[in-house]
């Protein structure tokens, strides 16, 4: 045998063994791995028809606009969710926490 087939065949075996260890009885039985059926039903997500601009909040281009960017998640969250507008260009940002039911474009 050469070198390479020595080294890659306990990879591969490792990797066929972590693999059947994480599958779920029912995938093992039916050969269809247990995340396939989540991704067929999965469904585009709906959000409130509600927007609202990182601009209208304060956000100005190429200035650190963290806060208001933050500001416009914020507001949107309390209000049960929407679109965070970032209108073209260049917005400068540290951290920001996304909330759930919202989205930017």
């Amino acid at each position: 045998m050469t070198k390479t087939k020595k080294t890659t065949a306990p990879l591969v075996m490792s990797a066929i063994l972590f693999i059947a260890a994480i599958m779920p009885v029912s995938a093992a039985e039916t050969g269809v791995p247990h995340f396939v059926k989540s991704v067929v039903n999965m469904q585009t997500p709906q959000f409130p028809d509600r927007q609202l601009s990182i601009a209208k909040t304060g956000a100005r281009q190429h200035k650190l606009s963290t806060a208001a960017i933050q500001k416009a998640i914020d507001r949107l969250h309390a209000k049960g969710g929407g679109t965070v507008i970032v209108p073209p260009g260049h917005w400068l940002t540290g951290r920001i926490e996304l909330k759930s039911n919202s989205t930017c474009t």
